[in-house]
């Protein structure tokens, strides 16, 4: 009985052990043609594993060299995973790229599959298979750690002299072998080749070297090459030209030693990786609460890097995050993720510097990369985003204002230059402006379903994923946009409008025209004029970052005639996705922020001049009247006349006044020219940082060359009362092209005719310490000298 017992324990043993591994035929297209490769899996796949790939011999398959090497003994103990990839016919393209684009698309399809390591992708082969591999060498030596090949050189090529960095090889090869014949084929030489490219500084040969199998053979090391590089090369005795299973543990012992990272770079990865799962689900509290969540946080000090100094502790806590990364994310696969929606701050009431800026678009505008742990931290609250529809993931509502988190558009959707244009903004922009956006987006849409006279049509034809996305609008995503926009500008002002779309109308000639079609529509339903409100058109994924649909952005470059107040946003360099349709997270913060420094320069806040206003708020000399605050214009100064001439109609040029100036204690402001307008001219004063914000507006009169404005009675265009105590601009727009209006004086009265002198009504005080005292710009002087102060609300003079 007992001895049955023991033959159970051996024979389940058996069958456990040749079952300890997964096997699944895979195919995918390369090249517009179906491959297809044998995978073999641990039992429990986790992330973050290593990938074997394995090219087989002419005339052989996958089935004849697994059968052979049997790589599979190891993956269960070892952890790795093993593609065996099937030729295209008997034979493998050793002269061109198709096979290596096979090799090069399988590490991408097995990251998606089983998300790989693809630090850790190694390449073993056979014969023909290593012929193919030698061939590839110099062109894949940036996806590969080390190269395995077996029985087989590709002897018309010298690819040691082609590689752009060292290379870590391990060659396996019998000395009977009488196809690659080892002295014929110079196998030795071949293989030192590589550790000569390396440098290498050492050498060590074992003779009678047994890799744990029935032979044994001479092991060669070159070690001590540039980067840390290694070259093997084990000539083993028994054998001829077949797979050999004894060679599996040599090669897989000498492969896993390496990595595209340094140890160090793969610590910081995954520590990273951690580190962003902790701040992705820190707001769900039902994950918060679980084990594996406290755990992976508590790891996070455990294993910091003030407490990791040795590449044992390195080594140490991968292990560790791997395993508590896997266990998260197994688990975080069952929990409703809850998102950060941001403070619900609501306006109260009208605010003219509360900014709005409408966006709309397809995929790329509607946010299609991961959002990632930098995106969700450090939002200032100034920024803000309207919720088109309800996000109840993020706890938000529709119609109501939220500080700016990820997503912006709709649940599930990803960044968007969106976000990184309002943090742009808010950063650039003083800080009594608020930027508000409103996202209104739908992946894979047509110009055509922001047209609500074919909105409709366009939705009936469409596949019903699409379909799903409208139904979020109504099926009408232009109707909603303007519905939330209608409803923040009773809270602030639209300043521009934001589109990225184009390639579903990839090439359409008219694209512009029917961009045009929406971008009026919108002006009339919202009240707002052209000349007010920029488009800003983003490009799409440039050829160079892989773009498949570069073509269209010619056509972007042609709205500008089209629509005269348009911009077009460079997308050159911003990084794209392997689809060749969107951007990367990088792609879209660098597009984000081009769209925000367009703006930037649209509003001209990076012209802002800040001057001393003490003797007067009006100084002519160069540098203190800004002649493109609005539009580019040219300011002149002499002795005797300041010239101000426009090169764009309705240039506006004058005074800004970055912190406010109060002019409340004067009444008059007088203008003396030198000659009268030659066409329509305009003072303009604005109580608002903005020069599209309403302003008291004056048409000089072309009878006379003196003009009186009483500062106690001005009033916008809107019938509202300008502060004369809070002015932050004032100066002249021209209405003509190259026309120019020449100054002689400009200056405060209080009796329309005389300046003020700055001295009136000065009450003679001695100097007292004591008493707070401003110079005339609002600045507290601890201890003023002699000079004209403010002290007690009144114009002192100090001796």
């Amino acid at each position: 009985m007992k001895r049955l017992s023991l033959l159970l324990l051996f024979v389940l043993a058996c069958i456990f052990s040749a079952h300890a591994y997964q096997k699944v035929s895979l195919d995918i297209t390369v090249n517009q043609k179906k491959r297809n490769m044998v995978i073999f899996t641990p039992n429990t796949v986790t992330k973050n594993m290593p990938l074997m790939i394995v090219t087989h011999g002419m005339n052989q398959s996958p089935e004849y060299q697994y059968d052979a090497d049997k790589f599979y003994n190891l993956i269960d103990t070892e952890k790795f995973i093993v593609a065996y990839l099937r030729s295209d016919g008997n034979t493998w393209d050793i002269g061109g790229t198709a096979d290596q684009n096979f090799v090069l698309q399988t590490i991408d399809e097995l990251y998606d599959k089983y998300e790989i390591n693809k630090s850790r992708v190694y390449w073993s082969g056979f014969s023909m298979g290593s012929m193919l591999m030698y061939h590839c060498m110099p062109n894949v030596q940036d996806k590969i750690a080390a190269f395995a090949p077996t029985s087989g050189v590709q002897f018309s090529e010298q690819p040691w002299t082609k590689c752009k960095q060292p290379v870590n090889l391990i060659h396996c090869h019998a000395y009977g072998d009488d196809v690659f014949n080892y002295n014929q084929y110079g196998i030795r030489a071949y293989v030192e080749n590589f550790a000569k490219m390396n440098e290498y500084k050492d050498y060590k040969k074992t003779a009678n070297y047994n890799p744990g199998s029935w032979f044994t053979g001479d092991k060669e090391v070159w070690s001590g090459g540039k980067n840390g590089s290694v070259v093997e090369l084990f000539s083993y005795n028994n054998g001829g030209h077949w797979p050999m299973d004894g060679n599996a543990k040599e090669i897989w012992n000498f492969c896993k030693q390496f990595s595209l990272k340094s140890l160090t770079e793969e610590y910081q990865e995954i520590y990273q990786k951690a580190n962003d799962l902790i701040l992705e689900w820190k707001d769900t509290p039902e994950m918060v609460e679980k084990a594996v969540y406290k755990t992976l946080n508590t790891a996070l000090t455990t294993y910091s890097e003030e407490n990791t100094p040795t590449d044992e502790d390195k080594t140490k806590a991968i292990s560790r995050f791997t395993t508590y990364i896997s266990l998260f994310e197994s688990v975080a696969k069952g929990v409703n993720k809850v998102t950060n929606g941001g403070e619900a701050t609501q306006p109260d009431g009208f605010d003219p510097n509360f900014h709005i800026y409408l966006c709309f678009g397809q995929s790329n505008m509607e946010g299609n990369a991961a959002i990632e742990a930098v995106d969700r931290v450090n939002v200032d609250p100034r920024f803000k985003m309207m919720a088109a529809v309800d996000m109840p993931s993020s706890n938000r509502k529709k119609g109501e204002w939220y500080t700016a988190y990820p997503p912006l558009c709709r649940n599930s959707t990803g960044l968007t230059p969106a976000d990184y244009f309002g943090r742009t903004m808010v950063e650039q922009l003083p800080e009594s402006i608020k930027v508000g956006v409103i996202n209104v987006a739908v992946g894979g849409a047509k110009i055509e379903l922001f047209d609500e006279d074919k909105c409709a049509a366009y939705i009936a034809g469409e596949a019903d994923w699409f379909k799903n996305y409208c139904k979020e609008y109504n099926n009408n995503p232009y109707q909603v946009l303007v519905t939330m926009a209608k409803k923040a500008q009773k809270a602030g002002v639209i300043k521009g409008i934001l589109l990225h779309q184009g390639c579903s109308n990839n090439t359409d000639k008219n694209w512009p025209v029917m961009v045009k079609r929406v971008y009026i529509r919108l002006l009339h339903d919202l009240g707002l004029n052209e000349e007010e409100t920029p488009l800003l058109m983003g490009e799409l994924l440039a050829q160079a970052q892989g773009g498949i649909c570069w073509g269209h952005n010619s056509v972007i470059a042609k709205t500008s005639p089209v629509i005269p107040n348009s911009y077009v946003i460079s997308s050159a360099n911003c990084p794209g996705a392997a689809d060749g349709l969107h951007f990367t997270a990088e792609g879209y913060r660098m597009l984000g922020k081009r769209y925000a420094e367009q703006m930037l320069k649209i509003l001209d806040q990076k012209k802002e001049i800040d001057f001393d206003t003490t003797e007067t708020p009006f100084p002519t000399e160069k540098g203190t009247f800004n002649p493109s605050l609005y539009l580019e214009g040219v300011y002149t100064h002499t002795s005797v006349v300041n010239t101000f001439k426009s090169t764009d109609v309705n240039n506006f040029g004058g005074w800004r006044y970055t912190k406010g100036i109060d002019l409340s204690d004067h009444k008059y402001l007088v203008l003396n020219l030198i000659r009268v307008p030659s066409s329509k001219t305009y003072l303009r004063i604005y109580d608002t940082d903005d020069y599209l914000n309403p302003c008291f507006s004056y048409e000089l009169p072309t009878s006379s060359k003196t003009h009186v404005i009483d500062l106690t009675t001005l009033v916008d265009g809107e019938g509202n009362k300008i502060d004369p105590s809070h002015v932050y601009m004032l100066g002249f727009q021209n209405g003509t092209k190259d026309q120019s209006l020449y100054v002689k004086s400009i200056y405060l009265s209080d009796d329309g005719e005389n300046p003020t002198t700055g001295i009136e009504d000065i009450k003679m005080v001695e100097n007292d310490p004591y008493a707070p005292t401003f110079d005339l710009s609002g600045r507290k002087v601890v201890a003023p000298s002699r000079g004209i102060y403010i002290k007690g609300n009144k114009k002192v003079l100090v001796k």
